[in-house]
């Protein structure tokens, strides 16, 4: 990702080795000291950068040169985070490998699982389409649901959330999408792109 500063971050996993985090500015390719394993990097909006690993250290937010690390006492899953994404109210969201969507407001963790409605414990990619939904990426197709469905559901105010799934019966060419990052991504004209095994899909 590219932070308001202008910094590219990086993160140094790979299918051969598992490395860490990379910072590319001014010309200079560094490694950041403290990670390994790193899955995903988001940039929250007061600037600060959030990094989830494979480790033992599974989420860190680092700001002003201060690290406060998440892990399973927070109720952080023990799934690695596919991807991080704060939404327009300044909630985070995560996406875990096997253990659902989880939210992350004033540092409690709320689980969202195919038992409260997700058609997949597997999301892979978060996005917000600005008319209340986030949308979501994963092997077995995408799904919108409504914010507000959400948060309600984390706040304990409803018992199931009723998302809507797109597939090959929608126009898709294959329901697997693609975890590589960026796993999903919002152009400035309002589309929504997901990688899927099968092209790119809008």
């Amino acid at each position: 990702i590219q932070d308001r500063q202008g910094t590219i971050w990086v993160s140094g996993q790979t299918y051969e080795r598992t490395g860490g985090l990379y910072r590319f500015r001014e010309g200079k390719l560094e490694q950041i000291a403290g990670f390994s394993r790193v899955t995903t990097v988001a940039e929250d909006r007061d600037g600060g950068l959030w990094v989830a690993t494979g480790g033992p250290r599974r989420l860190q937010y680092v700001r002003d040169g201060k690290t406060v690390v998440y892990d399973e006492n927070q109720g952080l899953p023990g799934n690695a985070v596919s991807d991080i994404y704060q939404d327009s109210t300044g909630s985070l969201w995560l996406a875990s490998y096997g253990g659902g969507l989880f939210r992350l407001r004033n540092g409690r963790f709320k689980a969202i699982t195919t038992k409260a409605g997700l058609p997949n414990n597997t999301p892979l990619g978060i996005l917000e389409d600005g008319k209340g939904n986030l949308w979501m990426s994963s092997n077995q197709g995408i799904f919108r649901v409504s914010l507000k469905e959400l948060n309600d559901f984390a706040d304990g105010k409803i018992s199931f959330v009723s998302p809507v799934t797109y597939g090959v019966a929608e126009g898709m060419k294959t329901s697997e999408c693609n975890a590589d990052h960026p796993a999903a991504c919002k152009t400035r004209d309002g589309w929504l792109w997901f990688p899927t095994q099968r092209g790119v899909v809008a």
